[in-house]
């Protein structure tokens, strides 16, 4: 049985994760002709919203996310 430590572990890795997929597409590009400029893409000012957790769980998440996403949302 998992204890919350493990959870919040595995949340980590998981925001940690997904941090790093985002940034390798903006590191690369998408479709053809990438060397000529097109395809790029970059993610800014967005939200990770929590859907199914209790209301402490979800602030935590939350807190998480906007920490470690924190140079995706600012202008």
């Amino acid at each position: 049985m998992d204890d919350g430590s493990n959870v919040e572990n595995e949340i980590d890795e998981d925001l940690n994760l997904f941090y790093d997929g985002i940034k390798l597409l903006e590191d690369d590009y998408l479709g053809g002709s990438g060397t000529r400029g097109y395809g790029r893409v970059k993610f800014k000012n967005f939200d990770i919203k929590v859907l199914s957790c209790d209301d402490s769980c979800k602030e935590n998440i939350e807190k998480k996310a906007k920490e470690i996403f924190k140079d995706k949302n600012e202008i």
